[in-house]
């Protein structure tokens, strides 16, 4: 918890950087201010490539405190704070309360799981999703006290899946309920799997399911025909099967050499390596594999380990963070590992700690870091060094912004970009009585009309790319 809060101090002291943070940022900055909940937007055209649910969080955390980074981190946050109270409750169903607590310390000291806590994407939503999923298919055949209730109640393990798989899908779309759906295929294989599942009411699940998903899904389609094709093949298909893709609306794909997962692995679990290994070398060790027969829940929470990485290993366009619907599963794994091993005890509980101390110390060292880091440290990567002190009706940069989403966030949507001097968005700039500021890069003036050039008075140097001019008020005869 110490880490958590450690991170969400962390949360308006950086910009949202271009292009995925201040991307998603910019549609919910838009939908909070237009009102349409229905249909995110990005740059006036409707977006695609990602379900709401990520988006409707934002948004509302805008519409509340603000187009801040603060109020559009949050969300993030809050979804990984409630992932890692999953992560407790899923290790105290399969191994009790002292695996909980170490599944726990586990999953939030991971390098992924502290940088997902604040990142303005769609992942952690899925994750929390895939998490809520797989605590409800273990706690319906747990054996711990705490969970005999839940056993008692298919309708009530049934309904915490669904909306598992509802939050998952809903965040990401299909992904979400294979990534989601992982564990309860595995159970399936066992003969106490399906006994305890056949006693699920599956109707109300499955419609439960479906009113919490489909209204959405329909409604986007009605509104903006054509999203389902695009969604449902070109980004589940082609984005992952075909490096070349150039059918991508939104950024392009991220060709990597296959098999970079795993290396995105050993990376995002940082510090837990060592632990990782030697729960798989335990597993090995003495033909214990030949004992996981009757143990379905290990195979379960293997699977959702497994699948995913299988999955991102053909793939031939990834990035660092397909790693982090792993982590839940994993991170239960580590912890039943180090509490059935005997190395975490409760009278052991300082040995354990030294690992994520380290973390922590990091963290204690990055949140007064960040809190005096300059603009200047990031003018490579965000706009908000250049917008966050201009005080204008109209933004126009001398050159087309459709990867720049951070001067549309950090502009709060007055910023627009101009193909050549003939443009006719530069007639805003002609209106009487309308501000107006011109961003150009390395003082290029091509795309600027004749008339509006020389009556441009340079504002500030911005960084070493860019400069802000303001037009002077002669300049506005009509």
């Amino acid at each position: 918890m110490v880490l958590m809060l450690l991170r969400a101090a962390t949360l308006p002291m950086y910009p949202l950087t271009d292009r995925t943070e201040s991307r998603y940022g910019e549609i919910a900055r838009a939908m909070a201010t237009d009102g349409d909940w229905v249909t995110p937007r990005l740059q006036g055209e409707p977006f695609w490539g990602k379900p709401p649910l990520a988006t409707w969080a934002q948004a509302a955390g805008i519409f509340v405190l603000g187009p801040t980074e603060f109020a559009t981190r949050l969300p993030a946050w809050l979804a990984a704070l409630l992932t890692l109270l999953v992560v407790w409750r899923t290790g105290v169903a399969l191994a009790g309360p002292t695996a909980g607590i170490a599944s726990a310390v586990v999953f939030a000291s991971m390098p992924l799981t502290l940088f997902m806590a604040g990142a303005v994407m769609t992942d952690p939503f899925l994750v929390l999703g895939t998490a809520v999923s797989m605590y409800g298919i273990l706690a319906s055949t747990g054996d711990h006290a705490p969970h005999h209730s839940a056993r008692r109640s298919p309708w009530r393990v049934a309904a915490i899946v669904a909306v598992g798989l509802a939050i998952a899908s809903l965040a990401k779309g299909p992904v979400g309920l294979v990534f989601g759906g992982a564990p309860f295929l595995a159970m399936t294989l066992f003969p106490e799997g399906r006994r305890r599942l056949s006693a699920w009411p599956w109707v109300r699940c499955l419609v439960l399911l479906g009113l919490l998903v489909l209204p959405w899904y329909i409604a986007a389609e009605v509104r903006t025909p054509g999203f389902l094709r695009y969604f449902l093949v070109g980004e589940h298909v082609e984005r992952f099967l075909n490096p070349s893709w150039s059918g991508d609306l939104y950024g392009g794909t991220h060709p990597r050499p296959r098999g970079t997962i795993w290396l995105y692995l050993l990376l995002g679990v940082g510090p837990w390596v060592p632990a990782m290994l030697s729960a798989l070398w335990q597993g090995c060790r003495g033909g214990r594999l030949r004992s996981l027969p009757a143990r379905p829940r290990y195979v379960a929470l293997g699977v959702a380990c497994l699948l995913p990485l299988a999955l991102f290993t053909l793939a031939g366009s990834i990035l660092p963070t397909y790693v982090y619907p792993v982590l839940p599963a994993l991170c239960v794994l580590i912890g039943a590992h180090l509490a059935n091993s005997g190395l975490v005890s409760r009278a052991r509980w300082r040995n354990f700690l030294r690992t994520p101390q380290l973390v922590a110390f990091t963290m204690c060292v990055i949140v007064p870091a960040l809190a005096f880091v300059p603009d200047t440290v990031w003018d490579g990567a965000t706009q908000r060094r250049i917008l966050k002190d201009v005080d204008a009706d109209v933004v126009i940069y001398g050159r087309p912004i459709t990867t720049l989403y951070s001067a549309s966030f950090y502009s709060r949507g007055t910023a627009i970009g101009v193909e050549d001097a003939k443009d006719a968005n530069w007639d805003r700039a002609r209106v009487k009585g309308v501000s107006v500021v011109v961003v150009t890069k390395n003082f290029d003036f091509r795309q600027v009309p004749k008339d509006l050039r020389l009556r441009l008075t340079l504002v500030d140097q911005g960084h070493a790319a860019y400069q802000i001019w303001r037009l002077r008020p002669d300049a506005l005869n009509r």
